[in-house]
């Protein structure tokens, strides 16, 4: 502006009048400027300030998101370290457990199993005397239930009692033997094995006295016949350990032979009966009839056992499973003292199953209350049961469920069968059996003397029996002897025809036997040799389905499997007094084809088990 004015005053002239309107000029030239230098003063400043302005605002900006990146970078960061110290809290805790299982792997190549143990120690005077006793507590169950069948016997002639009254005597027995099992099973896991059996003899002996005071010849029926049921319930209940005694002697054998040798255990069954009813031929035939004295002999054996008992090992695997393996150890040691024997080198190792290691931690006398181990429930879960019959498993399941039911169903009712035939229900006459070696002298009237189709179809209406004579008492002690050679026969049929086949041949012989019982016989001859016949094939079939059944379960389902099959059992027993006592009283040849007719049917049932064993299992 001023280069301009200085140029415009080099090119006009000066003179006088020329200079003042040059002056003017320049005096508004230079407002002009003034002007416009105030305007630029009051302008926005320069776009390289402006520039600058927004370059430090974007650095504040940029500021504050570096300083969110920041914070979400630590957040990042700190997410990140909780993360790896979760990793290695898990990493830490695998390593624990790998060293866990490392310091097992080193226990087990130190250590021994519980049957192990039991392996090494063997067979000598340890098994010998755990032989003993308990054959000694299956004797006394089998006296104590053998008597009471007896007095049922007596009674029903001294009462004058119908069928019905009989059989509901019958079914209270057997109700005592169906719950007791179940219940023994769950005490013994609670308490131990020996207490279980203490407390299931000093129950019978309490209730055989009982028992005592009641009987007698007179007639007392109103009063008695209540007591006597509660008596027989008990008496029932107490004799029912014998499951837990089979139990208890296999926790003491090898492995290789438990099966085998739990199965002869059994055989003290019949010596028990057979001495029951020598006893009551001494005492209670109709020439002394001595019902007090017999009935507190019987406790004899029953207290010799509480006595035992005081003396007897616990069972080692009871220790082992409720976690005392200091016990568990002093156990073994006795028993490798009495076979000569020494221990693995090591430790004992704790249970390896899962379940049974948690039930080894703990201290306490019982286990937890789980329905798939047979020590834990009194009744069967229906819950647990079920597993027996899911999939496939049921092919299984149900064959043997009924082979059980019907062994149990069959036995007993053979054993009833036997009283009431040598009894003689067919009349209120007394009679006696003039079979030798067993005839004393003469008698009123012979059984042999009768058609025998005339003995079972003379059913007077008020049904009476005859009071079993000394013969009567001696021949039935025979019958029930001659079990004894049910192993032999077995192992002789399981060599032959194999388990299947030895089984359906037991149903045959036993259908034979009923149906010549009510076709063919003619003579007490043939009668107690047809008798023999189903008592003998009848318990040979019992002790075959025990040996074979637990090849039908795998290792998880084995107690489940266990429990159900004695469930089973017992039930057949609490049914068969229906048919054997009272249709026997309305029609003894509609029962007697019953059980042939049910035995018939089972013929097929082994067949359609899932397997068959190659190598025979009592041959050992």
């Amino acid at each position: 502006m001023s280069k301009e004015v200085l140029n415009r005053s080099d090119v006009c002239p000066s003179s006088g009048k020329d200079d003042d309107e040059n002056t003017k000029l320049l005096l508004a030239n230079l407002d002009s400027f003034v002007e416009e230098e105030i305007l630029h003063s009051s302008t926005p400043l320069p776009v390289e300030a402006a520039g600058d302005i927004q370059v430090g605002s974007d650095v504040e900006i940029a500021g504050d998101v570096e300083v969110a990146i920041d914070v979400e970078v630590a957040s990042d960061v700190e997410v990140a370290g909780d993360v790896e110290a979760t990793n290695n809290m898990e990493v830490s805790r695998d390593l624990e457990v790998a060293s866990n299982v490392e310091d097992a792997k080193d226990a087990e190549s130190t250590g021994y199993t519980l049957d192990d143990a039991i392996d090494k120690i063997g067979l000598g005077c340890c098994q010998m005397m755990a032989f003993l006793f308990c054959g000694l507590m299956i004797f006394s169950s089998a006296m104590s239930i053998m008597s009471s069948i007896l007095i049922l016997a007596s009674v029903h002639c001294q009462w004058s009692l119908s069928g019905i009254e009989e059989s509901l005597l019958s079914v209270l027995l057997f109700s005592g033997y169906f719950f007791g099992n179940q219940f023994w099973a769950y005490l013994s896991g609670k308490i131990g094995y020996k207490s279980g059996f203490a407390s299931a003899d000093i129950m019978t002996v309490v209730f055989r006295l009982l028992c005592s005071i009641q009987l007698s010849p007179s007639d007392t029926r109103i009063l008695g016949y209540p007591w006597l049921l509660l008596c027989l319930f008990g008496i029932g209940f107490g004799g029912s350990k014998v499951g837990q005694v089979v139990a208890y002697w296999k926790d003491f054998l090898p492995r290789a032979k438990r099966t085998s040798f739990s199965v002869c255990v059994l055989s003290w069954w019949c010596v028990g009966a057979a001495s029951g009813t020598l006893l009551a031929a001494l005492l209670i035939s109709s020439e002394h009839y001595m019902w007090h004295w017999y009935a507190v002999l019987c406790t004899l054996p029953s207290v010799l056992v509480v006595l035992l008992v005081l003396l007897a090992l616990e069972s080692p695997h009871h220790y082992w499973l409720t976690g005392k393996i200091e016990k568990t150890v002093q156990v073994l040691n006795i028993m490798a003292k009495f076979n000569f024997k020494k221990l693995p080198e090591g430790k004992l190792l704790p249970p390896a199953d899962e379940y049974f290691r948690e039930k080894s931690l703990k201290t306490s006398n019982s286990l937890k209350d789980d329905n798939c181990h047979i020590f834990s429930s009194v009744f069967i879960s229906l819950t647990q049961c079920r597993k027996l019959f899911t999939n496939d498993r049921w092919k299984r399941s149900v064959p043997i469920g009924i082979m059980w039911l019907v062994v149990g169903y069959l036995y007993f009712g053979a054993v009833l069968i036997s009283v009431n035939v040598l009894q003689g229900r067919h009349t209120c006459q007394t009679h006696s059996i003039n079979w030798p070696p067993f005839q004393i002298g003469k008698n009123e009237s012979s059984i042999d003397n009768l058609a025998y189709n005339d003995v079972f179809d003379t059913l007077t209406d008020s049904y009476k029996a005859n009071e079993l004579m000394m013969r009567d008492y001696l021949i039935l002690a025979l019958i029930s002897g001659a079990e004894i050679a049910d192993i032999m026969i077995n192992i002789s049929l399981d060599k032959l025809f194999g388990t299947k086949l030895s089984m359906s041949a037991n149903f045959v012989v036993m259908m034979l036997g009923f149906t010549f019982l009510w076709i063919y016989c003619s003579s007490m001859k043939a009668l107690v040799l047809f008798l023999m016949i189903v008592r003998i094939f009848s318990s040979c079939l019992l002790k075959a389905v025990y040996a074979h059944s637990p090849e039908l379960y795998t290792e998880g389902d084995g107690h489940i499997g266990e429990q159900y099959s004695a469930f089973m059992y017992h039930l057949g027993i609490l049914i068969t007094p229906w048919v054997s006592q009272a249709l026997f009283s309305v029609s003894s040849k509609t029962a007697m084809i019953i059980y042939a007719g049910t035995c018939f049917i089972m013929v097929f049932i082994p067949f359609t088990l899932p397997f068959e064993k190659k190598k025979p299992l009592l041959q050992s």
